[in-house]
Parts: structure tokens; sequence; C-alpha cells
């Protein structure tokens, strides 16, 4: 009897926890189809506004911007993490965490200084057993552009003030929604060479001035650029916490269907004992 009770509640819990999951796979998948939107028509702008930008230098080698020059000496760099600030998302936190640590590994074997900006609860780990200087933020989740514009603007003011020599970046691109894989990239200086290699999109005819026009568009490609970043970031880890709850959810009735048949068991050989004790009684009585 006591063990049928104890089934009772572990499958009264499994349907608890089956409900539970369930719930958040839902929540994810609602949450992955906005975030998704939002990549796909970021991107677009984003891609053009480099393009744009790799034009216009592209047509005279004098022409430079602050945030496009590379320092003659990289040694100071400052290394942005994006992690999520809630778990139940699979290994989407550890790998970026992984790759991160395979990151740091690299700039300190150059001889660099790495100066850690950490986004996300969930990177703690990173954060605590790390010795180098570093700073944690746990306001940036769902990549809310004015947040992530602030951020930006900490990191072009401490480039521009020669503070930190470049800036890199470690999230999760989004390649499709069956694939998602860590990632390095250069957020300061603008990658130039990167889409300098490209044939020119057309002639422009610039008003008043070149110059003028490359202040206002850098800026706002390298903002357009890490707001992508913390989108596709986003995007990856409602995916990874849209699976792994479905995969839960799977796993839950599994165990609601074994411990049903457990129970079943117990009931039919606890029904069986009773039968052939109530036969023994009669069988005494009749004697």
């Amino acid at each position: 009897m006591a063990e049928i009770k104890t089934l009772v509640k572990r499958r009264k819990s499994a349907k608890n926890i089956q409900k539970i999951t369930k719930t958040m796979a839902l929540i994810a998948a609602a949450k992955y189809k906005v975030a998704s939107r939002k990549v796909v028509a970021a991107k677009p702008y984003a891609e053009s506004l480099n393009k744009l930008v790799a034009d216009l230098m592209s047509r005279d080698s004098s022409l430079s911007h602050p945030l496009a020059s590379k320092r003659e000496k990289v040694q100071n760099i400052a290394l942005i993490v994006v992690a999520s600030n809630r778990g139940f998302c699979g290994a989407y936190n550890s790998h970026v965490i992984n790759f991160a640590q395979k990151e740091i590994k690299q700039l300190k074997s150059e001889g660099k200084n790495v100066f850690l900006h950490i986004v996300g609860k969930k990177a703690s780990l990173l954060y605590d057993e790390s010795n180098d200087p570093k700073e944690l933020y746990t306001e940036l989740e769902d990549a809310k552009y004015d947040k992530v514009n602030a951020l930006a603007e900490l990191f072009v003011d401490q480039y521009l003030n020669k503070k930190v020599d470049e800036v890199r970046v470690v999230f999760t691109e989004y390649i499709s929604a069956t694939q998602q894989k860590p990632k390095a990239t250069t957020f300061l200086p603008f990658p130039i060479d990167e889409y300098r290699g490209e044939a020119s999109s057309g002639d422009y005819e610039v008003y008043p001035d070149v110059n003028e026009v490359l202040n206002y568009v850098v800026p706002q490609s390298i903002y357009s650029n890490l707001y992508r970043i913390f989108l596709e970031s986003s995007v990856s880890e409602h995916i990874s916490r849209m699976i792994a709850m479905n995969k839960a959810t799977e796993n839950a009735a599994d165990m609601i269907k074994d411990l049903t048949r457990l129970y079943n068991r117990a009931r039919q050989a606890q029904i069986t004992s009773e039968l052939s004790e109530s036969m023994g009684a009669v069988h005494s009585l009749q004697k």
C-alpha cells in the first residue's frame, strides 16, 4: 500500500512538471517568433550600413575615421561575453562560456590584457573564476535597443579615449532555426576589411562632405552591429530553451507512462493479494 501511494505521488509530480515544461516551451516559442522577426528586420539594415561605409572609404584611401582605424599596437582588449540571465535553455550558456574561455586563453597567450564585460547572470562562472578586470551586466535581457545602444556608447567612449585598443564580442550566432553556434567577432574598430574586398554597390553623390557623412554613418553602423549581435543571442537563447523544454516534456511523458505501468502492476498485485486473503478466509470458514 505504501508503494502505491509513493507511485501516485511521483506520477502527480511528473504531471505537474510536464505542465510547467510544456508552458515554458510555448512561451519560448512565442518569444522566438518575435525575436526572429526582429533579426530578419535588422540584418538588411546593418549590412547596408556596413556596405555603405566600406564603399565610401574605398573610394579614397586617404579617408579614415577614428572608429575604423586600427591601432598600431593592440595591447588592451575589452571582451564582451553575451549569455543569459535565466537557465533551462540546454547547453546555450555552457557553449558560450567554454568558447569565451578559449578566447581569453588565446588572447593571454599573445600577451594581451583582457578586460571582461559579461552579460547575463548565467555567465557568473566565468565572472567568478577570472582574475581579470571585469564588469557584470544583468539588465540587457531580450536585447532592448536603448540599453544595448547605451552599452555601445560606453565602449565607443573607451575606444576613443584609448582605454582599450580593441573590443571583441563572444556571442551565439543565429544561422537558422536548427543551427546556432558560438562566435567571436571584432566590434571595435569597425571591421572595414571584411567589406572592403567586395565590389562597390554603386556610385554615390555625397553631400555635403564625405567625412561629414562618415562621422554619422560609422557610429550608426557600429551601434546596429552590436544590436544585431544581441538580437541573434536572444533568438538563440529562445530556441535553445524551446528545444530543452520540449525534450523535458517528452521525458516527463515517458516517466508518467513508466510510473503508470508500475502503478498498475502494484495495484494488480495488491488486488490479487486481497483476493487470495479473501478466498483463504472463505475456505477457513467453510471448514
